[in-house]
This record gives structure tokens, sequence and C-alpha cells, in this order.
């Protein structure tokens, strides 16, 4: 049954209304005009009498349905699954009526956008003026005129600005959390054809500014900062659209004096030579001039250096005085220290230079987490309220709050190292185990002692010698066999120690490095804290952590589920396509996805010897941890050579939540049980969901088992 998105709302507010709705509150629900609500109101009769249903007029009531509940029910359900009115449903009109104003300064009279948005012309203008105070905060004004039509009034350069901040405000999410490279970028790009931006934009238009720039392989692009880089080519698409729709563009109001003689000039010729090329057409020079301001304004991708042949707009030795008055007028006792963080200090330097070219041609910047950073950073915010009048002393431009928030980045994340110097810090005990305890054990040691330093202190052992005592006088153990019996914690390694090996034994000595000794809970010891944080003498708690245990194992058994992929997935569009299939939104899905490519970016997840990856993360995305298995189509491994013939992929996600602790030994378990268990990883590669989720529940119910024996 196709019936329009308006008229299908009003059903769905009729059909959940417990009494009679007037015309005005559905009107005022919707966000339209009440004059719209009547007309499809006459639309909707025909829908209602093919579902033996009639539309009832009450006086001094409003409006109600009549007839059976079968048949209430009949039409809802084929009406779709959403049980409220989409209330988005205003804003997003005036956003694309918003977007309209701004791409074309063609006179249009207010039928025009009633036609286009499929409104009356009073919703229209009631429209406009709700706009108003936005676009006035870009000096433009909505200019209404008898027999002429609306069209925005303002400067070509306001205009620009104007529909910079809209495509920021309006950019997906997931593009400021994208994982570095190219391949995200095009897998968003690709992807994301709803919603924000995209959903007002010619999706060809845009895949083919994309595809040009791309082509040019320019160093330059590369380096900027993902937001800027689609900011880029939203901001050419628009330019190209208004081009092939005759818009007019202002000419010899060049938004910057002199532009050849701005470094990067020549690579805004290219960029516009190749955006002529591919489209065909004819670009004005005032786009030049804009296309120039945009990369020279752009938030740069720091990559911790700083490139020897790029000049700074504010001149290098006073650009470094500037960098140590901000940090005096930061914190004077911080000052020192913060001098002496390189990695800081050229941080500031690079973020310094386009901040410059934007306060010099009043460019704004969006923060998409401004609100958050003043919120969990309010000391350092205000902190960097104070640096930034350092900049506005030396240039005369007042620097906005979004700056700022990109300051307190900078400078929190100094303090936040500095703190990390300051704190406490003891030699991390160690044990190396083996079945003898003087063969690969010592073969291991060696090699850790010259790794690790002074930093350990390493023990050898024997499987036989690994009693309670030594496990509560020992931080963790690294073996080559599974220590689950023992409820220690450990790291099962390779006996050479890879270097994926070696960056797991330095993440988990950062961990206990600054725990006190006494504050290390003892295992297995009588009236000590036990692996899953029991106290032993505290039943109480321990039917509150078996019943937890329980619900989680039973969670994970029923959520688990198996998916084909495509073979020839990368990695990225592999994680992403997993990610996608366990969370609940776009947002979420860009979120897993990120932090999964950033664990493989410090240490691999794929493990070729078992013939699978595992990839696992904690991370605010989901609310239950969750296990879920994938394969490619057929019986053949993946194709691309990143995987190196592997034949499965594991995610394993663990929500933030109070019981870290716990969800990590379930999943732990399941995880070493990939080393021993032939039946469960041979499920995984060829076997049926089932099949997957009976070797799983084995599993789960052999860690439950252990559970209970320690209690």
């Amino acid at each position: 049954m196709a019936v329009p998105p308006r008229i299908q709302q009003i059903l769905l507010l009729l059909l959940g209304a417990s009494s009679c709705v007037t015309e005005q509150e559905i009107a005022d629900t919707i966000g339209v005009s009440k004059r719209t609500v009547q007309r499809d109101l006459d639309e909707m009769e025909e829908v209602l009498t093919s579902n033996d249903l009639k539309l009832s007029r009450r006086k001094n009531l409003g409006l109600c349905l009549e007839g059976s509940e079968e048949a209430k029910k009949k039409l809802k359900e084929a009406l779709g699954s959403v049980s409220e009115p989409d209330v988005s449903n205003k804003e997003e009109r005036r956003k694309h009526l918003l977007f309209e104003l701004l791409r074309d300064r063609t006179p249009r009279k207010l039928y025009y956008y009633s036609q286009l948005l499929d409104v009356s012309e009073a919703t229209i203008g009631s429209d406009m003026e709700a706009l108003a105070p936005w676009l006035e905060q870009n000096h433009l004004s909505i200019n209404k005129r008898q027999g002429y039509g609306v069209v925005l009034t303002g400067t070509e350069a306001n205009y620009r600005e104007a529909m910079r901040r809209f495509i920021h405000e309006n950019m997906d999410n997931r593009l400021y959390r994208l994982p570095q490279g190219d391949e995200a970028i095009t897998k968003v790009l690709m992807n994301a054809t709803e919603g924000g931006i995209y959903s007002l934009l010619s999706n060809d238009t845009v895949n083919k500014v994309f595809e040009a720039l791309q082509n040019l392989e320019e160093p330059k692009l590369k380096s900027l900062a993902e937001n800027a880089y689609i900011g880029l080519i939203f901001h050419i698409a628009i330019a190209v659209d208004r081009i092939q729709k005759g818009s007019t563009m202002e000419e010899g109001a060049l938004p910057m004096n002199h532009p050849e003689a701005w470094e990067d000039y020549e690579l805004a010729k290219r960029i516009l030579e190749a955006i002529e090329e591919e489209f065909e057409i004819a670009i004005p020079e005032v786009e030049l001039s804009y296309i120039l301001l945009h990369i020279r304004g752009a938030k740069i991708g720091y990559s911790g250096s700083v490139d020897a042949g790029e000049k700074l707009s504010i001149g290098g030795e006073e650009l470094l005085k500037l960098v140590d008055e901000m940090m005096n007028a930061y914190d004077t006792a911080l000052v020192y220290e913060l001098k002496c963080d390189e990695e800081f200090v050229r941080g500031l330097v690079v973020h310094l230079q386009p901040v410059f070219v934007r306060l010099q041609n009043h460019l704004n910047i969006f923060n998409p987490i401004l609100e958050e950073i003043k919120t969990e950073y309010p000391k350092e915010f205000e902190k960097s309220r104070h640096a930034a009048e350092v900049i506005t002393k030396h240039t005369g431009f007042t620097v906005g709050e979004e700056e700022i928030g990109y300051l307190t980045m900078h400078f929190g994340a100094a303090e936040e190292r500095i703190r990390e110097r300051h704190v406490f810090r003891r030699k991390v005990v160690i044990g190396i185990v083996c079945a003898s305890g003087f063969g690969v054990a010592r073969l291991m040691m060696t090699k850790l002692s010259f790794q690790l330093g002074e930093r350990v202190m390493l023990r050898a052992y024997g499987r036989e010698e690994i009693t309670p005592y030594v496990i509560s006088t020992t931080d963790f153990f690294i073996t080559t066999m599974n220590m689950d019996q023992e409820g220690a914690d450990y790291i099962r390694v390779s006996p050479l120690i890879s270097a994926a090996d070696l960056a797991h034994i330095e993440c988990k000595i950062e961990d206990y490095a600054h725990v006190r000794r006494s504050n290390v809970p003892e295992r297995n010891v009588p009236g000590s804290v036990t692996p899953t944080g029991i106290e032993e003498n505290d039943f109480s708690r321990q039917l509150d952590v078996a019943n937890f245990i329980t619900r989680e194992i039973k969670g994970l058994i029923r959520r688990y589920r198996k998916y084909e992929a495509d073979a020839d997935f990368s990695f990225a569009e592999l994680v992403y396509f997993l990610a996608e299939r366990v969370t609940e939104s776009a947002a979420a899905a860009g979120l897993v996805a990120g932090e999964i490519e950033e664990r493989e970016r410090l240490n691999t997840q794929i493990f070729p010897e078992l013939g699978i990856c595992l990839l696992h993360c904690r991370t605010k995305a989901v609310r239950d941890a969750m296990i879920v298995t994938c394969t490619p189509a057929g019986r053949e491994g993946f194709r691309n050579p990143y995987f190196k013939g592997i034949r499965a992929a594991i995610l394993m996600l663990m929500p933030m939540d109070g019981e870290s602790q716990m969800h990590a030994e379930i999943l732990g378990h399941v995880s070493s049980s990939l080393v021993h268990n032939h039946n469960f990883v041979q499920a995984i590669l060829y076997g049926e969901e089932e099949q997957v989720r009976t070797e799983l529940q084995r599993e789960l119910k052999t860690y439950f088992y252990e559970f209970l024996n320690q209690i």
C-alpha cells in the first residue's frame, strides 16, 4: 500500500490516540499548517475506505477513527512498524529549505518551495521566519517582494560562510570518528545516502568530486582532517551544482587579495582544472579563491611532526614566541613541563597555522564535541580561554569558543601526559611459565629481560610450581600454555615473543605498574579476593555475581549470530559490516568500527595459524556483551591479502559499565578456548549457526562450573 509519508504520520497519530485529536494538534505534532492537514485529510478518505474505516469529526472534540479494532490493527500493520509520528519532519523540512535558499540565489515564489517540499505556502512562510535568526548570524536576510519572490540578501562571502557552517552542522556524526585512511572516507561517502547533507545533494556529483580529488594524489589533501577533507568535497559539489543550475556568482569580490601569492595556490588551481575536466564546465575565477581559502583554513590531521616545507602564516620565530606566551597564560606552574613536551609544542604549532587563516578571513570552525569538552574539562577550558587571549593580543581577532575547545584538547592532552609522568610507578612482578620451568621459560626470560629492562621482576616457573602462594605474589604470568584452571591473570604468547606479544605485555605492565602492591588482590588464598572479585566470606555478593554470570551467559548464547560476508571485503569493510549488524545506529557502528581498527593498528587481531581473526573491544556503543562470527560466502577464505587466508572472523564486544571485570573474564574464557578447543574452532570455520552456538554453550558452561568450584 503506497501511502504518502505525511498521511502515514497522520494515520498513525489517529490510530494511536486514546481520544479525539483536533486538526491543530495534528498540525503542531507533525510541523505543518492546519490548512495542509485539512488537505491531507481529504486525500486520506480513500485509504480509510479501502480499510473499512471512517474518519469521524466530532464537534468540540476533534477527529477520531471509526471501525473495528481488527481493521485498525490491520491498517497499523500495513503502514509499517513505526509507532510514533516522525516529529523531526519539521526540522528536516526546514533544513532542506535552508539548503535551497543558500545554494540558489534566484528569486523564487513561495509556491515554488511549497511544491518542492509538499506543504502549504503558509507553512513555508512560517519556516522562513524560523530560519531568520540562523541566517542573521551569518549576516544574511530573507528578502520578500510582491510579484518578485523570495531571495536571500548578503555578500557572496556571507553566503559561502553560511554554507560552510551548514555543511558542518549537518555532516554525518560518523565523520568525526572515522579511522584514518582513504578507504574509511570512501566507505562513508558511498554508503551514506540518507540523512544530513548527503540527502540534499546529488550522490553522483559528490562521488565524482571525490574521485577527481583522489586522482590528484596530493599529499596536502591527505593531510587534512577527515571532516575538513569531506567539507571541501561538499563545498566543491555545491559550487558545481550552482554552476550547472545557472546560478550567478559575484565576480571581482575575491575573498583574499592576490591569491596567486599564497602557498597552495597551484594546488587550488590543479583542483579547479580537475573539476572542470570531470564535469565539462567552466568555473569562475572567484571559485579558485574560495577553494584556496578552504584549504588554508582547514584543520590539519596532526601526525606528530611538522612538515619542513610548511611556511608558518605568522612567521616561524614569532609563532614560537606566541606559543611560549600561551603556555605562560595557560598555567605558570606547568610552563616548564609543557615546554619539555615536544609532542604538545609541535601539535600546537601545526594547529595554529590554519587558525590564523580562519581568524583573518572570519571563517568559523565547528567543534562537534564542544559541550562535552566544557562539561568534562571545565578547568582546562577556562585556562585555554586565557591562552586564547594571547592570540587576540597579537592579532586583534577574538577567538571563539569552538576554537578554544580545540585548544583545550591540545593543552588537556599535555596535562594528562604530565600527570602520567608524576603518577606512582613500581616494578611489576611477572611469572614466566613453561612445562618444566628451565627450558622455554628461560629462553623467554632472556629475551624479555632485554626488552623490558628494570621496569619488571621476572621469575621462571614450571607448571607444577604454580601454587596459590605463587599466584598471590605475582602480578601476571606469561606462558605458552593454557592457565585457565589456575585462575591467574596471564598472557599466552608464542615462544619466540612476537612484536604483537610484546605490545600486549607492555600494555599489561602499564596496567599493573600504577597500582600499589597492597591494592593488588591476592588470588586463591583463603579469605582473599577470587578472580571474579568475590570475597569468599561474602555469600550475598557471591549470589549476586552468580546471578550476573547466569544472565550474561544466557544473553551471550541468545545474542549469538553467524553472518556471511563478501569474500573480497577489505579489513575495514569487514569490520564495518559486522559493526552495523550488532549496533542500533550508524553512529554506533562507526564508533565500534573505529575502535576495532584502532586496536588493529596497535596489535594485529589476525591469527592465520588458527584460520581466524578475533576482533574485540570495550565500547560505549553497546549495552550488552556479545559474540558473533562471520565467514565468507562459499567454503574458501577471505581473498584480501591482509587476511592471510583466514576463514572466519569473531567479533566480541564488551560494554563500558560497572561489571567490566566479569565481562572480561567471561569473554576472555571464550577467547582462550579458541586455542585449545578444536571442535569450537572447526564449528566457527565450517559449521552452521546452531553448531557454533552449541560449542559456545559448552565453553560457557565450563566457565560457569569453574566459577562455582571457586566459591
